[in-house]
């Protein structure tokens, strides 16, 4: 059995960090991690208190993040950047950065971070004060997306997600899939070189249910994060409900297939880790078996 999960994100409780020299109102509510079975990224969803901001610090990994709510004050590369809900961006590794919470309500954002921190149990095992860094202005603009300046930010919005068709994405050469759309917004033309990060979504007409991607395999692990509609998920032959608010992770080698059901199509924010071979990231059970099959009755395989 390879390492997977199914997470409920609402039964992870945020915990707050305490280390006063480092932040001040932020709480971390682990998904994937350690406890189930990753060792190539932390999934988790960060709140920051009205108020409360994180001070000036690097990693010894890439931080990739999408908003959720609230707004939130970004300092990265002499710029500070106000972020909305849709907002996503990267922070390479080894880039000085600090948060802040100007606003009267808590901001939440998906935080991703690749490779795995060595320690993340240990806040100040893989985070670096940096000195007299600063926090973001009190008044931060948005940044102008669209402009080849803006190099490690962008936006989602309904409207960029394709049509249905192939897998849209490093090294996914098969063409046996022909209901999913894709919209990468974290991969290398942003900075990120140990990971990706895209919105998916898969048609939930019963009649296109046949073309949802069947169980598969890959070299590395994936996390969805599930945002609307529901599923039947199948994870190294165990059947689980899938819903809104539902986290799956499938480990590296973990078969995995989601068939969508309901009337609502099934929309999930999917990470990637490491980056996907340049070609044959995915695998299919049926394929392989097929092969199986032919070479045990004498039929040709090349």
């Amino acid at each position: 059995m390879h390492a997977n999960a199914v997470v409920h994100v609402a039964d992870r409780s945020a915990r707050p960090v305490s280390d006063d020299e480092l932040c001040k109102g932020l709480a971390v509510a682990e998904i994937v991690g350690p406890a189930e079975g990753s060792v190539h990224m932390q999934i988790s969803e960060s709140v920051l208190d009205p108020g409360g901001h994180i001070a000036g610090h690097l990693h010894p990994f890439e931080e990739s993040f999408i908003l959720l709510s609230g707004e939130v004050y970004l300092r990265m590369n002499g710029c500070d950047t106000a972020f909305r809900p849709g907002d996503f961006g990267v922070v390479p590794l080894g880039v000085a950065h600090s948060w802040r919470n100007v606003s009267d309500a808590p901001v939440k954002w998906l935080r991703v971070r690749a490779p795995q921190p060595r320690d993340v149990e240990v806040v100040r095992d893989s985070t670096f004060l940096v000195d007299s860094f600063g926090l973001p202005a009190l008044s931060s603009s948005a940044p102008p997306f669209g402009l080849p300046t803006v190099r490690h930010f962008g936006h989602f919005d309904e409207v960029q997600m394709p049509p249905p068709g192939p897998v849209a994405i490093r090294g996914a050469n098969n063409y046996a899939v022909s209901n999913i759309s894709i919209r990468l917004m974290v991969d290398d033309t942003v900075g990120a070189r140990h990971h990706i990060m895209f919105v998916g979504q898969m048609a939930s007409a019963p009649e296109q249910a046949h073309n949802a991607p069947p169980p598969h395999y890959h070299a590395f692990e994936e996390m969805y994060y599930f945002v609307s509609g529901a599923a039947r998920g199948l994870l190294e032959g165990v059947e689980h409900p899938i819903r809104a608010g539902d986290v799956a992770f499938a480990g590296v080698n973990a078969t995995h297939g989601f068939i969508p059901i309901g009337d609502e199509p099934l929309r999930w924010i999917e990470v990637m880790a490491p980056r996907p071979p340049e070609q044959d990231s995915m695998l299919f059970v049926n394929q392989w078996n097929a092969v199986q099959e032919a070479s045990r009755e004498g039929r040709r395989i090349t």
